[in-house]
Parts: structure tokens; C-alpha cells; sequence
């Protein structure tokens, strides 16, 4: 859900193109063979690393490409129509091999559906650093939706969440640095 708010994520389709671009392009020259005195030189390079880069670079540019392209269902305040959310997260995480995560959204959803209580921290029972990491660890489990962090609205039928206002920051440095 966090990649869906502009004032948490800003997924840029262009600049990722671009960047994967240049890679290719880069790497296309530098690792032509170079004839020099009866001798063939080439660049060595860490291929692992590269691969890597490149898978990084094209599931970003896939998710963002497939954002920009969604017609999720919000209301004006921006909340997020939860179904919707977990259809549209079910589709991408299909074509990214990433099932297990759909099953993680499909579960935390029927939590909101059910009108169940959202995982929370107890604020008094443990130390900060400990606290900090458990809660971390709890948005990520619970796909980003925790009780402490979330906006919960019924409008139509259909149940509608976004994050708080005043924990947009967090979650924008969780995602920047989960450890």
C-alpha cells in the first residue's frame, strides 16, 4: 500500500528506463573484446552484481509502469478500497513470482473484512530499540497494515484504508532502510 502514496513512494517509470538503459548500454561497449598487440582484453566484471542490478531495476520499473497504469478504487482523501488493493497487489505479485506475499495481503485483508483487531505494539512493555524493531517487523508481516498506522473508513459497503498522516515519514524511512 505504501507504494501507492505519492507522499510515502514516488516510483518513477521514466528515470528507471533510462537508468536500465545506460546500464545495458555501458556494459554493451565495455565488454566488446579489445585487440591490442596480438593480445584480447576485456573487462572484468561482476556479473552476479550486474544481474542483480538489472533484476532490481526491472521489477522497480515493472511495479511503477503497473501503478501508473492502475485505476484503483480511492476516495477523495486518498484512502485505498481494500479489496482493490488486494487484487491489484495479487496480479503483481503473481507475475513476480512472489505468492507467498499475496497470501500474506489476501490473510491481513480478510482481517480488515472481519472487523478483526489490527496487530499492534503495546507501548509500555518493552524497551525502544526493541519496540522499534518489533514494529517494523509488523508492518512488513502484516502488508503494511497495523492498527497504529492506519486509517480505517466504511463508505458504500466497501472498507477503505490509508496510512496517517503522521506516519507517512516512517513508513517512507522503513522502506528506505528496513533494518
Amino acid at each position: 500500500m505504501a507504494l501507492l502514496d505519492r507522499d510515502i513512494a514516488k516510483l518513477d517509470a521514466v528515470s528507471a528506463k533510462s537508468i536500465f538503459d545506460e546500464i545495458i548500454n555501458f556494459f554493451s561497449k565495455k565488454l566488446t573484446p579489445r585487440f591490442s598487440n596480438k593480445k584480447v582484453g576485456v573487462v572484468d566484471v561482476d556479473f552476479k552484481l550486474l544481474v542483480n542490478t538489472l533484476l532490481n531495476l526491472s521489477t522497480y520499473l515493472y511495479i511503477s509502469e503497473t501503478i501508473n497504469r492502475s485505476s484503483l478504487n480511492r476516495l477523495s482523501d486518498g484512502s485505498i478500497d481494500a479489496m482493490g488493493l488486494q487484487e491489484f497487489f495479487t496480479r503483481v505479485y503473481s507475475e513476480l513470482g512472489l505468492l507467498l506475499n499475496s497470501r500474506f495481503l489476501s490473510r491481513d485483508v480478510q482481517v480488515l473484512s472481519e472487523n478483526q483487531p489490527f496487530p499492534s505494539d503495546d507501548e509500555n512493555r518493552r524497551d525502544e530499540a526493541k519496540k522499534r524493531g518489533e514494529e517494523v517487523r509488523n508492518f512488513f508481516a502484516h502488508s503494511g497494515l497495523l492498527k497504529n498506522q492506519n486509517t480505517i473508513k466504511l463508505e458504500n459497503g466497501k472498507i477503505y484504508v490509508k496510512y496517517g498522516d503522521k506516519f507517512k515519514g516512517t513508513v517512507r524511512r522503513w522502506l528506505e532502510d528496513p533494518g
